[in-house]
């Protein structure tokens, strides 16, 4: 349902890419790994590394701002490669191209099954794929056109209500 979440001020003025790449047990990516996807990066584009975890507690009365702050940063990018599912939510909520890798869990790839259709985000399966599917991301015409809308939780919905499904 946060795939349906309406956004506001999100920049236009997008520069760089930003890699938010898992470092906790979820990691499939190695370090290895992470400095070979680094490194391709850098050599064609000003990058910047990030994360979405705040390592402390957040009253509720903040988490609207912080949120809105998160997502402020994260669509100035004019890409953003990463593992974790709420950075590539994120992305698909800020219209940000976004290449993304699967993490220990899967939960990246299961939520992109929601998204599929979306052509500024993909699923990126080898870092050698990677500047490939940069370059597909970045020359997406779809940009904000998200596929999410009121009609993909009808049979949630249903289900919810005790209805039977159609």
């Amino acid at each position: 349902i946060a795939l349906y979440l309406p956004t506001s001020n999100i920049s236009n003025d997008r520069n760089g890419i930003g890699v938010c790449l898992r470092q906790d047990i979820e990691a499939k990516i190695d370090f290895n790994g992470k400095m070979e996807i680094f490194n391709l990066i850098s050599k064609s584009y000003k990058t910047y590394v990030f994360d979405t975890v705040i390592n402390e507690k957040i009253n509720k009365s903040e988490r609207g701002k912080l949120l809105t702050i998160m997502m402020n940063y994260l669509s100035q990018f004019q890409v953003i490669v990463t593992d974790r599912l709420h950075c590539m939510i994120m992305a698909y909520l800020t219209g940000t191209p976004c290449v993304v890798f699967s993490n220990s869990t899967g939960k990246t790839v299961g939520v992109y099954e929601w998204i599929k259709e979306c052509k500024y985000i993909v699923i990126c399966n080898e870092i050698s794929d990677l500047e490939k599917n940069i370059e597909l991301v970045i020359s997406s015409d779809s940009y904000r056109k998200n596929v999410v809308n009121e009609n993909s939780f009808v049979d949630l919905k249903n289900i919810i209500q005790g209805k039977e499904l159609v």
